[in-house]
């Protein structure tokens, strides 16, 4: 997946690992290259953006935060594992390159969630992938409550707000 697809691009990575190395290469060596946390809390964070738990949410990012991970990275596999969970809910688990025990959580997951809103989780953190700060972890935290938030109080907090007020006497000027 690095590689994106170009023979070279692997051929160069293959290569990067072989020189740090040699020619036993561990999972987490080609995860520290790499840049992949492949932290369980991308997939709790999931967990808590499906069950509204805001809460536990904020805590999950800020210890992701805290122990230094990079929050660019760290995000990429929140996407991707709500890419998973959208696929099962829309019936393409085929399409899912995770593991077995992965596809029966997120299958345990689509079930509690509606389409809507694993649509807008993914579009909201999707969204984060270009251009944020890696230390910041505002924009995951906007998101996560974002999710959180009903499609009533949306359509209200984007209604324009009108108060009303007694009408207004003209003053009357001194004689």
């Amino acid at each position: 997946k690095s590689a994106t697809g170009s023979l070279r691009d692997a051929e160069n990575l293959l290569e990067q690992l072989t020189i740090y190395y040699g020619s036993e290469i561990e999972p987490h060596q080609v995860q520290s290259i790499l840049g992949i946390t492949g932290d369980w809390r991308a997939r709790e964070l999931v967990k808590h953006i499906i069950n509204n738990d805001i809460s536990t949410g904020m805590t999950t990012i800020n210890n992701v935060n805290s122990d230094g991970l990079d929050l660019k990275q760290f995000n990429r596999e929140v996407v991707e594992y709500l890419r998973g969970l959208l696929l099962i809910k829309t019936g393409s688990v085929e399409a899912v390159d995770l593991t077995a025990e992965d596809i029966a959580e997120l299958k345990d997951l689509a079930a509690k969630a509606s389409l809507p809103q694993i649509l807008k989780a993914v579009k909201l953190f999707g969204q984060l992938e270009l251009g944020f700060d890696s230390y910041s972890t505002l924009p995951l935290e906007l998101a996560l409550v974002d999710c959180a938030l009903p499609a009533e109080e949306e359509r209200e907090s984007h209604a324009p707000q009108y108060e009303s007020r007694p009408p207004v006497e003209a003053a009357t000027p001194p004689a």
